[in-house]
């Protein structure tokens, strides 16, 4: 019989940790989810041509997100750069 419960108090356990690993999990994923920010960053000689795009878009989502996008480009004489960054919220 003290077998028995044995297994049983084990099994309770991990249901516990898995249910625990859901909630903090699933929060965490949520706060990632709302709060999409992008970073980009390059380094280039010289001579070097350099493009960087990054487009948030939230058509879900009714309330304004936590959202941004940093950009950053460094590069030598004779360098050609270009950056373009965009925040939509389409929701319809």
């Amino acid at each position: 019989m003290d077998n028995l419960q044995w297994i049983f108090s084990g099994i309770g356990v991990e249901i516990l940790k898995v249910l625990a690993g859901v909630i903090i999990g699933g929060g965490v994923g949520y706060a990632v989810g709302v709060r999409r920010k992008i970073a980009q960053s390059q380094i280039a000689a010289d001579d070097a041509e350099q493009e960087q795009k990054a487009n948030i878009v939230d058509n879900q989502s009714e309330k304004r997100l936590e959202s941004g996008i940093n950009q950053k480009q460094k590069a030598g004489n004779g360098s050609k750069q270009s950056q373009v960054g965009t925040i939509k919220n389409e929701k319809q």
